[in-house]
């Protein structure tokens, strides 16, 4: 069972997106794939239009003893997933007090049984509090997503001291590895998206990692999809976003011998 978060301590760089388009391509292709929702505007739990009524939430799990993960999972059809919910917004304050805030989720992930996902897929929010933490030291892998803009790179360097901090922690995650910059947004024609894209070899190498050759550009058909309640890859299957969606995890594939 691999576990990837996509992460960035910046928002608006489409980590729902990209995290959501991962999952599905992989699920496309037959693997079990269960993605799970931290992020408290909870847009990839609308745009699979999920109904959580009744159900254990991810505030529960992520704030509450007892309650296993199976009670929070939804059969979507693009593959399983723990919705989100509007109440993370406070999950950072009610998480202080909890004797172990910084496990919760690896915890509930180590229940589950190895078989019984391929993949777990984890769409963070935009800050570096305990439910990202949660999420890193849960992670085997991170995917830091990442616009070519000023205010998206600057992002990076935090992300990367976090993951550093709790790779050296024995009782927290050792193994943990950024796998790549996902560069998202990229616009071919665009200055600024050539002159960033030359800048973040350097960047990833100072952060131990590497630039993904995928560039998922800049696609009008994103933004529809997502007011239509929809993936990219359902709304414009052969689109440009699609394409680069799909190339992506064939690369993230190749690069990690699956």
């Amino acid at each position: 069972m691999k576990k990837i978060a996509f992460v960035n301590h910046k928002g608006g760089v489409g980590k729902t997106a990209c995290s959501m388009a991962f999952a599905e391509c992989l699920h496309a292709q037959g693997k079990k794939t269960l993605l799970i929702d931290l992020d408290q505007q909870m847009n990839a739990t609308q745009i699979a239009g999920i109904n959580s009524e009744g159900i254990a939430s991810v505030y529960d799990l992520m704030t509450s003893d007892g309650i296993a993960i199976e009670e929070a999972i939804v059969a979507g059809k693009h593959g399983d997933i723990v919705p989100g919910d509007r109440l993370m917004i406070g999950a950072e304050r009610d998480m202080r007090d909890l004797m172990s805030p910084n496990t919760r989720l690896d915890d509930l992930l180590r229940d589950l049984p190895d078989d019984a996902y391929d993949y777990v897929v984890i769409d963070c929010p935009p800050s570096l509090g305990y439910v990202t933490t949660n999420a890193m030291v849960a992670a085997d892998e991170l995917v830091v997503v990442v616009n070519p803009d000023r205010a998206s790179i600057t992002g990076v360097g935090s992300v990367y001291e976090l993951a550093r901090k709790i790779a050296a922690n024995p009782r927290l995650n050792p193994a943990l590895a950024i796998a790549g910059l996902l560069v998202n947004n990229y616009n071919y024609n665009r200055r600024l998206s050539r002159t960033i894209d030359a800048e973040l070899p350097d960047l990833a190498r100072m952060c131990g990692t590497k630039v993904f050759r995928t560039r998922i550009r800049s696609c009008e058909a994103v933004r529809k999809a997502q007011s239509h309640g929809e993936s990219v890859l359902e709304y414009d299957p052969e689109g440009n976003a699609a394409r680069d969606f799909r190339q992506f995890v064939a690369e993230y594939e190749e690069g990690t011998g699956e």
